[in-house]
């Protein structure tokens, strides 16, 4: 137990009298106080960041182990010295005491969270990330602030050289960019020139095979015409070649024209199937149309038939015999939903995504018998849809056929008419085409 003596013992008659009041619980309510204390200064010299609290002087009443390990100073050595002048850059102090000074009185406006160098006993700036709080002490009166501080040095340099690094790739990678579009633009601007230049000698060719084949130029033998006719079927196959090769690039360079005008594609739509039926017979393929009830929109009836003509020769050429295509056309509410799907034998889901690309083709060993195509018509019906403002998909069970889906709007987006285009008329758009399908027109005056 503890006692406190109040009074000096006095005797009296051989008796001490005294008064003495009883402090024990005082005692142990101090003892409890330091061993909080004591606690409380591990908890902070465990704590990760700088702890200090200053004074309304700015004077150190506070400080933690990570702060003096951050500072370089032995631990306890700064209790009691100005902050600002010990531990700032000299180029900072006048500013933060001033500031310092005005938060003290009130005045001030309180800062949480910030961002500020300090100084070490080496000399060395480290930066800190600062939150604050303000001590307060009797009514509108502030008694100091407690600052934990993460040090953040090292984390902005990296951060500063990743900065930097991105920049450089960033360059790097649009320089790239650049060269590998001039380069696209190169290879698309080149594709139309040769393009044009090789349909010029084609036309004529194809004109004179076609008349020794009927004998204009005289009579042949047997395997002499049936010689004319593979050369005229070969310069066609060139043709369909150079056309899409065209296409391909007038929709990569943005130079294709559309020539929009109101349609019901129904017709269209049968025309396709109609011609394609006589090859789809030949291989024993039934093609089925569902016509749908389709309001008229806006197409470019030339281009429409190109999609129609491109998906129906997918889909005859790789159904099997005994199989089924099924055309639809729905009418939504703001579009036409067109499909086409046939029980072949389907696409992988890895070739999905590649299968718009140009000079894209699957190789899987089942389609080898169904090579010759050259990977451009996906891609050719994927740059006419999406210039209407449609678009276009495909759904697919390997082994089970698939189904291209593509959509029309009703009324295509402002632009799309003249959209990324140098052509100015609908018949020089079908000029770049080299007809090869029916009988070709000889001028007049040649035998």
């Amino acid at each position: 137990m503890w006692f406190e003596w109040i009074s000096r013992p006095i005797v009296k008659e051989g008796v001490t009298y005294a008064i003495v009041h009883d402090i024990t619980e005082k005692k142990k309510a101090e003892e409890e106080l330091i061993l909080q204390k004591e606690k409380a200064e591990k908890y902070l010299d465990l704590a990760g960041n700088i702890i200090v609290a200053l004074n309304r002087k700015g004077e150190i009443t506070l400080l933690n182990k990570k702060g003096y390990e951050i500072l370089g100073y032995k631990e306890g050595t700064l209790i009691g010295k100005n902050w600002f002048d010990v531990c700032l850059p000299k180029k900072m102090v006048k500013q933060v005491k001033t500031v310092f000074a005005s938060l003290m009185t009130g005045k001030g406006k309180f800062v949480e969270d910030y961002e500020n160098p300090v100084l070490t006993s080496g000399g060395k700036e480290r930066l800190i990330s600062w939150h604050n709080t303000l001590l307060e002490g009797v009514p509108e009166k502030v008694r100091g602030v407690l600052s934990s501080g993460e040090d953040i040095t090292e984390i902005r340099k990296l951060n500063e050289e990743l900065e930097q690094r991105v920049k450089k790739r960033t360059a790097q990678l649009q320089k790239s960019y650049e060269e590998l579009k001039t380069l696209d633009e190169l290879k698309s601007n080149f594709l139309i020139i040769t393009s044009h230049e090789l349909k010029t000698p084609i036309t004529p060719l194809m004109i004179q095979a076609q008349m020794l084949a009927r004998g204009d130029l005289g009579p042949l033998t047997e395997k002499q015409k049936q010689g004319a006719q593979i050369i005229h079927k070969n310069m066609e196959r060139l043709t369909r070649l150079i056309n899409d090769i065209l296409d391909v690039s007038k929709i990569s360079s943005k130079v294709l024209k559309l020539q929009l005008k109101k349609k019901n594609i129904n017709d269209r739509i049968s025309e396709v199937i109609s011609e394609k039926k006589p090859q789809a017979d030949e291989k024993g393929v039934k093609i089925n149309f569902v016509r749908g009830d389709l309001p008229e929109i806006k197409v470019d009836d030339f281009r429409f038939q190109q999609v129609m003509v491109n998906l129906l020769d997918n889909a005859v050429k790789f159904t099997p015999a005994g199989g089924k295509i099924s055309v639809k056309a729905v009418g939504k509410e703001d579009h036409v939903l067109v499909s086409v799907a046939d029980t072949g034998r389907g696409i992988k889901k890895a070739n999905m995504e590649k299968l718009f690309n140009p000079f894209f083709q699957a190789k899987p060993s089942y389609i080898e018998k169904y090579r010759g195509g050259t990977g451009l018509g996906l891609a050719i019906v994927r740059g006419i849809v999406r210039q209407h403002g449609g678009k276009i998909w495909v759904k697919s069970i390997f082994g089970k056929g698939a189904t291209f889906y593509f959509t029309l709007p009703i009324n295509p987006p402002k632009g799309a008419e003249n959209l990324n285009n140098t052509d100015t008329t609908e018949t020089k758009e079908k000029k770049d085409k080299v007809q090869v399908k029916g009988k070709i027109p000889i001028k007049k005056g040649v035998k």
